[in-house]
Protein backbone atom coordinates (compact mmCIF):
# COMPACT_ATOMS: atom_id res chain seq x y z
CA UNK A 1 0.00 0.00 0.00
CA UNK A 2 1.11 3.49 -1.01
CA UNK A 3 1.65 5.97 2.06
CA UNK A 4 1.10 9.81 1.71
CA UNK A 5 3.71 10.84 0.00
CA UNK A 6 4.49 8.08 -2.53
CA UNK A 7 0.70 9.23 -3.74
CA UNK A 8 2.20 12.49 -4.18
CA UNK A 9 5.46 11.30 -5.87
CA UNK A 10 3.50 8.81 -8.17
CA UNK A 11 1.28 12.13 -9.34
CA UNK A 12 4.69 13.99 -9.83
CA UNK A 13 6.28 10.90 -12.08
CA UNK A 14 2.43 10.41 -14.22
CA UNK A 15 2.24 14.39 -14.71
CA UNK A 16 5.38 14.30 -15.79
CA UNK A 17 5.75 11.35 -17.74
CA UNK A 18 2.20 12.72 -19.83
CA UNK A 19 4.31 16.39 -19.97
CA UNK A 20 7.26 14.08 -21.52
CA UNK A 21 4.78 12.37 -24.16
CA UNK A 22 3.04 15.24 -25.07
CA UNK A 23 6.09 17.30 -25.68
CA UNK A 24 7.72 14.19 -27.87
CA UNK A 25 4.24 14.26 -29.74
CA UNK A 26 4.87 17.94 -30.86
CA UNK A 27 8.19 18.05 -31.49
CA UNK A 28 7.85 14.78 -33.66
CA UNK A 29 4.89 16.80 -35.50
CA UNK A 30 7.25 19.93 -36.04
CA UNK A 31 9.93 17.71 -36.88
CA UNK A 32 7.58 16.13 -39.69
CA UNK A 33 6.61 19.58 -41.04
CA UNK A 34 9.63 21.34 -41.67
CA UNK A 35 10.97 18.01 -43.17
CA UNK A 36 8.30 17.44 -45.93
CA UNK A 37 9.31 17.31 -49.47
CA UNK A 38 8.05 18.62 -52.64
CA UNK A 39 7.02 15.99 -55.23
CA UNK A 40 6.96 17.99 -58.18
CA UNK A 41 9.05 20.68 -58.18
CA UNK A 42 9.13 23.63 -61.12
CA UNK A 43 11.20 25.70 -62.35
CA UNK A 44 11.32 29.23 -63.82
CA UNK A 45 13.93 30.05 -66.49
CA UNK A 46 13.95 33.77 -67.58
CA UNK A 47 14.04 33.81 -71.54
CA UNK A 48 13.61 36.02 -74.52
CA UNK A 49 9.59 36.95 -75.53
CA UNK A 50 10.45 35.18 -78.91
CA UNK A 51 11.37 31.57 -76.77
CA UNK A 52 8.69 32.40 -74.52
CA UNK A 53 5.84 29.83 -74.57
CA UNK A 54 3.20 32.46 -75.23
CA UNK A 55 5.24 35.36 -76.59
CA UNK A 56 3.94 38.82 -76.74
CA UNK A 57 6.02 41.22 -78.64
CA UNK A 58 5.50 45.03 -78.48
CA UNK A 59 7.12 47.51 -80.78
CA UNK A 60 9.00 50.80 -77.89
CA UNK A 61 6.85 52.85 -79.78
CA UNK A 62 4.14 53.54 -82.82
CA UNK A 63 1.91 56.26 -83.87
CA UNK A 64 -1.78 55.75 -85.05
CA UNK A 65 -4.44 58.44 -85.90
CA UNK A 66 -6.77 59.59 -84.00
CA UNK A 67 -10.32 56.97 -84.72
CA UNK A 68 -8.04 53.67 -86.58
CA UNK A 69 -7.12 50.58 -85.78
CA UNK A 70 -3.73 49.22 -86.22
CA UNK A 71 -1.41 46.64 -84.89
CA UNK A 72 0.57 47.36 -82.21
CA UNK A 73 1.98 43.55 -81.55
CA UNK A 74 2.33 39.92 -82.28
CA UNK A 75 1.08 37.47 -79.89
CA UNK A 76 3.23 34.08 -80.90
CA UNK A 77 2.04 30.12 -79.67
CA UNK A 78 5.32 28.01 -79.28
CA UNK A 79 3.46 25.60 -77.26
CA UNK A 80 2.64 22.47 -78.81
CA UNK A 81 -1.12 23.05 -78.60
CA UNK A 82 -3.78 25.11 -79.87
CA UNK A 83 -3.79 28.05 -76.99
CA UNK A 84 -7.51 30.12 -76.88
CA UNK A 85 -6.30 33.94 -77.03
CA UNK A 86 -8.17 37.08 -74.78
CA UNK A 87 -7.25 40.51 -74.87
CA UNK A 88 -8.40 43.16 -72.05
CA UNK A 89 -6.59 46.48 -71.15
CA UNK A 90 -7.27 50.10 -71.31
CA UNK A 91 -7.13 50.36 -74.67
CA UNK A 92 -9.18 48.75 -77.12
CA UNK A 93 -7.50 45.57 -77.97
CA UNK A 94 -8.32 42.80 -80.31
CA UNK A 95 -6.86 40.11 -82.12
CA UNK A 96 -7.32 38.59 -85.63
CA UNK A 97 -6.97 34.67 -84.38
CA UNK A 98 -9.08 33.21 -80.94
CA UNK A 99 -7.49 30.42 -81.57
CA UNK A 100 -3.60 29.83 -82.38
CA UNK A 101 -2.06 26.50 -83.48
CA UNK A 102 1.60 25.37 -82.44
CA UNK A 103 3.97 27.98 -84.02
CA UNK A 104 0.94 30.19 -85.40
CA UNK A 105 1.40 34.55 -84.35
CA UNK A 106 -1.55 36.81 -84.97
CA UNK A 107 -1.75 40.39 -84.81
CA UNK A 108 -2.39 42.14 -81.27
CA UNK A 109 -4.35 45.31 -82.21
CA UNK A 110 -5.81 48.69 -80.94
CA UNK A 111 -8.01 51.13 -81.71
CA UNK A 112 -7.95 54.68 -80.92
CA UNK A 113 -11.32 56.40 -80.30
CA UNK A 114 -11.67 59.48 -82.63
CA UNK A 115 -12.21 61.73 -79.44
CA UNK A 116 -8.95 60.67 -78.14
CA UNK A 117 -6.63 63.63 -77.35
CA UNK A 118 -3.56 64.04 -80.19
CA UNK A 119 -0.05 63.15 -78.19
CA UNK A 120 1.49 60.45 -76.32
CA UNK A 121 -0.38 57.91 -74.65
CA UNK A 122 0.21 54.96 -72.50
CA UNK A 123 -2.06 51.86 -73.08
CA UNK A 124 -2.20 48.29 -70.58
CA UNK A 125 -3.44 45.41 -71.61
CA UNK A 126 -3.52 41.49 -70.19
CA UNK A 127 -3.41 38.63 -72.99
CA UNK A 128 -4.56 35.31 -71.50
CA UNK A 129 -3.87 32.25 -73.34
CA UNK A 130 -5.79 29.30 -72.15
CA UNK A 131 -5.27 25.42 -73.35
CA UNK A 132 -6.00 22.52 -72.08
CA UNK A 133 -4.63 21.96 -68.92
CA UNK A 134 -3.35 25.83 -68.01
CA UNK A 135 -3.42 28.96 -69.00
CA UNK A 136 -1.05 31.93 -68.80
CA UNK A 137 -1.75 36.13 -68.48
CA UNK A 138 0.69 38.11 -70.04
CA UNK A 139 0.72 42.14 -68.92
CA UNK A 140 2.20 44.12 -71.66
CA UNK A 141 2.13 48.10 -71.92
CA UNK A 142 2.12 49.62 -75.51
CA UNK A 143 3.13 53.66 -75.79
CA UNK A 144 1.11 55.76 -79.33
CA UNK A 145 1.59 58.48 -80.46
CA UNK A 146 -1.78 59.38 -81.01
CA UNK A 147 -1.89 61.84 -84.81
CA UNK A 148 -4.78 64.01 -85.17
CA UNK A 149 -7.15 63.41 -87.72
CA UNK A 150 -5.53 65.22 -91.41
CA UNK A 151 -7.00 68.81 -90.87
CA UNK A 152 -8.26 69.07 -87.20
CA UNK A 153 -7.00 69.16 -83.99
CA UNK A 154 -3.84 71.52 -83.29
Amino acid sequence: MLQGNDKGYLRLALGVGVLVVLAAGMLFGVWGYTSAQVKNEAGLTIVDSKEALIAVDIPPSLSITQGFSDSCGTITNNKSEIVEITVVGTGEFDVDDLYLSPGDSTDLKIAIPGAEEPGLHNYRGTVTAEWDGGQAEINFDVEVYVEAIEGEGP
